[in-house]
């Protein structure tokens, strides 16, 4: 969400941003994990809820193109009580019509980030990329790690602190008979539980289900094989229910490394001192979506309103 919200603006200001991607596809931690054609998790984020004027218009318009719907299913536990919104086919499509125009350069994984007279090398896989303007919307450690030489980020950067999280993804042979469809405690090792397939537009042959085990689970059991992670999380999944599960017709886990922001920077991003690298995302914030959305699009309006635009903005699209 921050890095295509910030090269959305962008682009529609009439620059020309190239998003470097090392996954196959967009999204990040909005994703989906399609296992067949009918068997279809979205295993980070489940949802995200719009509360500003801005974010507002922004998803009325992705809602519009038909790539966001609201999704409300039988919560039990504690819910807010905003319109939950959620991909149509998927958390992953859910900004596919501001990614289509972009230049993306999937499974590029940024590996070096060094300042030259004229500006930025990037190194990819070996390839060296040149940039005028960087922005790294990357998870705080990862920060950390690609731009340990730049003193004022990392100085700016030292107190966030994120946490993981394990994803537990089932689908089940017949409909699991159960009050809810959705389940949040702040008891045991199971944080979330949801019927994936309740959520619009979800063509699941399978009734599909994703749980997330709390932060202090998560990090303690953070090295676990995905294999002893699924089956201990499917042993808690177990006791969230007062009924017998259904046959299991697939079961894995997935480990996110950097998921839930524990404290966040406490600004939209942070950068170096001439305005020639930005560093964001959720965690500068707080973890929300609308955040990511924030950072990115803040991003991108300090880089329109700097001299080191490499082309004037022009009239939006």
């Amino acid at each position: 969400m921050a890095g295509l919200a910030c090269a959305h603006r962008l682009a529609v200001a009439g620059l020309s941003p190239t998003v470097f991607e090392k996954s196959r596809g967009i999204g990040g931690r909005l994703a989906t994990r399609q296992v067949s054609n009918r068997i279809v998790f979205d295993h980070g984020a489940q949802y995200f809820t719009v509360r500003k004027p801005q974010f507002t218009t922004f998803v009325e318009a992705l809602i519009g193109a038909g790539s966001a719907a609201v999704w409300s299913p039988r919560s039990a536990g504690s819910a807010d009580g905003d319109d939950w919104i959620v991909g149509r086919e998927g958390m992953n499509g859910l900004l596919a019509p501001i990614a289509h125009d972009l230049d993306i350069r999937f499974g590029a994984t940024i590996d070096g980030i060094q300042r030259r007279s004229a500006g930025w090398v990037l190194s990819a896989d070996g390839d060296q990329q040149f940039a005028d303007i960087v922005v790294s919307t990357i998870p705080v450690e990862q920060v950390r790690h690609l731009l340990a030489e730049e003193q004022s980020v990392q100085n700016a950067i030292a107190d966030v602190k994120t946490a993981p999280c394990w994803a537990l993804l089932i689908s089940f042979e017949k409909y699991l008979e159960c009050e809810f469809d959705v389940r949040r405690t702040e008891t045991g090792v199971i944080s979330w539980i949801a019927r994936n397939s309740s959520k619009p537009g979800r063509q699941c042959r399978y009734d599909c289900w994703v749980a997330h085990a709390n932060p202090g689970w998560s990090a303690e059991n953070l090295e676990l094989s995905r294999e002893k992670a699924a089956d201990l999380m499917l042993a808690e999944f177990r006791k969230s229910f007062k009924v017998d599960l259904p046959m299991v017709n697939s079961v894995s886990a997935h480990r996110w490394r950097y998921a839930k922001t524990l404290v966040p920077l406490g600004r939209t991003h942070a950068g170096n001192a001439d305005g020639s690298l930005f560093v964001g995302g959720d965690w500068t914030l707080g973890g929300r979506v609308e955040y990511a959305f924030e950072s990115g699009n803040a991003i991108a309006e300090a880089i329109l309103a700097s001299n080191l635009q490499p082309y004037p903005p022009a009239v939006p699209r």
